[in-house]
């Protein structure tokens, strides 16, 4: 190969551009960047970048695995977890209803609680029992419901001294009734 002279001018050029591109490829805080450029100029230059890729690319999709089991496991322990609060409230609520039918209830009045429930928003079957029971009293529970249970009508204004000694059960609803009926009488 024919040898090529360079002036003194072009060498120091020449010697100033590859001491230039020497640090620029050396300092940490220009290499990246550096590359970079290189790599975008010759495309099969081998950067800093592409031999740690290639170096950490089985510990990534190795990771990736170990995160995606990961994820998996998590969310099957979520929905584990979902699972049994859902089928312990279910129990309370089987309880709670069990408890109303033990208490009289029909399955025709726990369907009108599951129903008021519903459409006030009542979480609690006990608190919606409540509210069903204030808004449908038993008749017994109506103020003024009471009657007496016998028929006679012709003798309720006299005294009775000898029905309360005959029997005082019969003497005692009568006087009930009449004290009733007069109360009645003073609220109208």
């Amino acid at each position: 190969m024919a040898g090529v002279t360079l002036t003194d001018e072009q060498y120091a050029t020449m010697k100033r551009a590859v001491d230039f591109l020497q640090e620029a490829a050396t300092k940490p805080e220009t290499r990246r960047g550096f590359e970079k450029i290189a790599k975008t100029l010759r495309p099969e230059i081998e950067t800093t970048e592409d031999i740690a890729a290639s170096y950490a690319a089985p510990h990534i999709e190795e990771l990736n695995a170990t995160r995606a089991k990961l994820d998996e496991f998590l969310a099957a322990q979520t929905k584990r977890e979902q699972d049994a609060a859902d089928a312990a409230a279910d129990r309370r609520l089987n309880e709670a209803f069990e408890r109303q039918r033990a208490a009289g209830y029909t399955e025709e009045g726990i369907g009108k609680i599951k129903q008021l429930m519903i459409d006030r928003g009542i979480a609690d079957p006990e608190a919606a029992a409540a509210l069903f029971d204030r808004q449908n009293p038993k008749p017994s529970d109506i103020p003024g419901a009471w009657e007496p249970d016998h028929w006679d009508y012709r003798h309720a204004d006299e005294p009775d001294i000898e029905g309360l000694f005959a029997n005082p059960d019969k003497w005692a609803d009568k006087q009930t009734y009449s004290i009733l009926a007069e109360m009645r009488g003073q609220k109208a």
